[in-house]
């Protein structure tokens, strides 16, 4: 589960949590990011997938890319627009669609999936 323990690097996951889901579906239709997909976490987020490899000016094959240019990315482009500061290591864990949330009983919920790695 730690950031040393991750072998390849092909996503990172935002997530907003000073958003309303509403506001969260806009984001995500009209931001231009490779999104690859997006995950109701049952609450109130929603958790979007973005694939490095389409947007990062090098590949990403170790820690220290990560580091140098996701990092930098979250702290230069994305935490001005508000999204969860914590969400940026490398090893960060996402909802999975399926789960049962008992203490608010809802479900994760797949909302969005990329067809043929689309870019939207």
């Amino acid at each position: 589960r730690g950031d040393n323990c991750v072998g390849v690097f092909k996503y990172m996951m935002v997530e907003f949590d000073n958003l309303s889901k509403e506001d969260q579906y806009r984001f995500w239709s009209g931001v231009h990011l490779p999104l690859r997909t997006l995950v109701d976490t049952g609450r109130k987020s929603v958790h979007a997938w973005i694939d490095i490899r389409e947007f990062a000016p090098v590949e990403i094959v170790t820690l220290e890319n990560w580091i140098q240019v996701i990092e930098k990315f979250y702290r230069q482009y994305l935490e001005p627009l508000g999204v969860d500061r914590a969400c940026k290591n490398a090893a960060r864990l996402s909802r999975l669609p399926g789960h049962y949330r008992k203490e608010n009983q809802a479900y994760q919920r797949l909302i969005w999936l990329s067809a043929n790695g689309r870019t939207i």
